[in-house]
């Protein structure tokens, strides 16, 4: 599956030279069960090569992926912007060994998502998998999940809608 994410991603900052001023960045985002966060900062198609999954980083720390995509964001020139968030897991968080539940973790993720559409109303999450749709779509809304079953139906998606999902961002 990682494999066919990078490729996903490799092609969307391939497809997007032949779009003047447009500029993206990324990064893979987990913690581990401390509530310690790795976070890779992905820059340009060469760094597509580091997205990985580490199994010591096993949660989904939504809340913290959309705080740092947003200060991402914030740095990137430009008045448009677009947060794509493209994730397989169940948005989830421990703080020194103690699962915070999912009425605080819902908070948490709320809190951070508004943060977020200060510096942009286009968010997305693109929800590979069926298991955790409802869970995304109460916490973020439903105007902003889409849901795929697999990575390749996900890679289809995308790229299919990617250049009209940009060119409606910057209308």
């Amino acid at each position: 599956k990682i494999d066919k994410v990078r490729d996903l991603i490799g092609t969307l900052y391939h497809s997007l030279k032949t779009i003047p001023n447009v500029e993206i960045q990324g990064n893979v985002w987990s913690s581990d069960g401390n509530g310690n966060i790795g976070i890779t900062k992905i820059e340009n198609k060469n760094d597509v090569s580091k997205i990985n999954v580490e199994r010591k980083y096993p949660m989904t720390p939504t809340h913290m992926a959309l705080d740092y995509s947003s200060n991402m964001l914030k740095e990137m020139r430009g008045k448009k912007k677009l947060l794509l968030i493209l994730t397989d897991g169940m948005p989830n968080y421990r703080m020194g060994r103690h699962k915070i539940s999912m009425r605080n973790y819902k908070t948490m993720c709320r809190k951070s998502l508004s943060r977020a559409l200060k510096i942009t109303p286009n968010i997305v999450f693109i929800v590979i998998g069926q298991r955790h749709v409802t869970l995304m779509e109460h916490f973020f809304g439903k105007k902003r999940v889409i849901s795929v079953p697999t990575t390749d139906s996900a890679i289809e998606k995308v790229i299919s809608n990617f250049r009209r999902i940009i060119l409606r961002t910057f209308e």
